[in-house]
């Protein structure tokens, strides 16, 4: 009985070792999973952190990334063969094959499409001898042509037919029947019978965009950014080409228009000068098609590398109806405000406004937050030199110093943009809160404010416009559009603003009193701006 007793202490005794063991086991294991599962928690919020970090630069990453492997793809490589207008090119010689090809986007079916379309072409070359731009067809294009012109193939359309054209510069609404001068494709030829003659040609290199275009009137700012630059950033953007650099070949008519540049080229040229940065170019790198440069390097064997043909891997052309207001007026006439077209583009608007900023600059820049004072307000005097929209805005800075100044800590430039470098003028506008002008093309310098800013535009009540009695809102419909800023437009006071009115009874003052209550609205939501990010 003792040692049935022994026995059985003996095994409740194993048994409890075991249980014990194996509760044991079971803390061991449960501490493990809290650990496993706060490590986890903790990446997931690292994790999170990191995402939330990234976010706000993703678009900015991806920009970069894909321009460093568009650039690193920059083939042909190695020493040049020739610069052509100043940009590298190299010698190709002639293989069976090559060919052009041809996408055309816009068509519209009618008998004026040709103002709608955009094309990117493959291949597309110049002719330095007869001052031409070329395409080489293949035979499967000749095939294709044929069929196209049967007579029960008149309800086929293809993008890639070359039996097409486009508009080489943006349309001006003004312009009767001079404006079919702008009807444009490049020449077709058979390379077999042409270009295989001259041995080869002079490539430029993948990371390059040909562009032939024609300015609308460039010799105005407000022309030249939002109906020169903002179709040729709409065309390249259209086809994905956004990384490449353009080599812009100015399209001189054979009849010069009465508003372009071909007309008026000293007028044109310095404008050019300081504004071309803005699409990362220079105007020693731009010509017409007139007076191209093709700079072949001397060094033995390659003396004898020649050719008449500069071809570019890519090509895009067709501005047409890119412009900024279409077929509308800018805003001179009653029948200009019934049709909004650019409803919806703030987002696009944006982004052509970050791609310039990052032209002009070169390099990466941070933007300093909108909301941390002091708050910068631009005055721009004298930004129109027509009749009665040349206003100096006297005393205004004054008078909103005596207003504001006490309550927030402000920087106020009065600026005259027009003796300032681009870059001067981006630098400027690019860190401001609120600027104040005249509208008209003097205020483009407004499109290079930050997100959240404020634009005050005056404009030329009734009997100043072309129109008689309506007032002329100039731009409305592009910048009633533009998402990034909030827009104001405030009729010219017919004194504007002579005399302060520092310590002096503000009332009986009611144009100025306005904008001082406007610009504190402002500015008070611009200090709050980065709170609901």
């Amino acid at each position: 009985m003792v040692q049935q007793r022994a026995a059985k202490t003996r095994s409740r005794t194993a048994l409890s070792f075991l249980f014990a063991f194996l509760g044991l086991l079971l803390f061991i294991n449960q501490i493990a999973i809290l650990k496993q599962l706060k490590s986890d928690n903790n990446d997931e919020k690292d994790f999170a952190l990191r995402l939330e970090g990234m976010h706000g630069n993703k678009q900015e990453q991806e920009k970069e990334e894909r321009s460093k492997k568009t650039k690193a793809k920059g083939k042909p490589s190695g020493p040049p063969d020739g610069y052509f207008n100043h940009f590298p090119v190299y010698y190709q010689d002639f293989k069976e094959g090559f060919h052009s090809n041809a996408h055309c986007i816009g068509d519209n079916f009618g008998e004026e499409a040709w103002k709608f379309r955009s094309c990117h072409f493959q291949n597309l070359c110049f002719d330095t001898e007869d001052r031409e731009f070329v395409m080489f067809t293949s035979p499967e294009q000749h095939k294709l042509e044929e069929a196209l012109e049967k007579p029960q193939s008149d309800t086929f359309w293809t993008a890639s037919s070359k039996n097409t054209s486009v508009s080489v510069g943006g349309m001006n609404p003004k312009w009767n029947d001079e404006h079919k001068l702008l009807k444009w494709y490049p020449t077709l030829r058979d390379a077999n019978d042409d270009l295989k003659s001259q041995g080869g040609y002079f490539m430029l290199q993948t990371d390059k965009v040909l562009i032939p275009w024609h300015s609308m009137a460039g010799h105005n700012p407000g022309h030249l950014v939002w109906d020169d630059f903002l179709p040729l950033y709409k065309l390249i953007t259209a086809f994905d080409l956004i990384d490449k650099d353009m080599v812009l070949i100015r399209y001189d008519l054979t009849l010069a228009m009465w508003a372009g540049c071909q007309r008026q080229w000293e007028k044109c040229r310095p404008i050019l000068k300081k504004f071309l940065p803005l699409l990362g170019t220079h105007l020693n790198m731009t010509s017409s098609q007139n007076d191209t440069s093709l700079e072949l390097v001397v060094d033995g064997e390659q003396l004898s590398r020649k050719s008449k043909y500069v071809c570019a891997p890519n090509g895009a052309a067709g501005l047409g109806y890119l412009t900024d207001h279409f077929k509308s007026y800018h805003g001179w006439h009653p029948d200009d405000y019934k049709m909004a077209l650019n409803t919806g583009r703030g987002g696009q608007m944006y982004q052509f406004r970050n791609w310039m900023v990052d032209n002009v600059y070169e390099e990466k820049r941070d933007e300093r937050k909108i909301s941390k004072a002091p708050y910068r307000i631009i005055i721009s005097n004298f930004s129109s030199d027509k009749g009665p929209r040349t206003v100096s805005f006297n005393h205004l800075a004054t008078n909103i110093r005596y207003r504001l100044g006490h309550k927030y800590k402000l920087d106020i430039k009065e600026v005259v943009l027009n003796t300032m470098s681009i870059k001067e003028q981006v630098q400027l506008t690019a860190d401001a809160a609120i600027f104040i002008s005249m509208c008209g093309g003097g205020a483009v310098t407004s499109m290079f404010l930050p997100k959240g800013a404020s634009l005050l535009l005056y404009y030329t009540a009734a009997g100043h416009g072309r129109h008689p009695n309506t007032p002329a809102r100039l731009d409305w419909d592009l910048l009633n559009n533009i998402g990034y800023i909030r827009v104001h437009w405030l009729p010219k006071p017919r004194q504007m603003f002579l005399k302060p009115i520092v310590g002096q009874n503000e009332n009986g003052n009611d144009d100025l009193d306005f904008v001082l209550n406007l610009l504190d609205h402002e500015l008070d939501i611009i200090s709050h701006f980065d709170d609901y990010k």
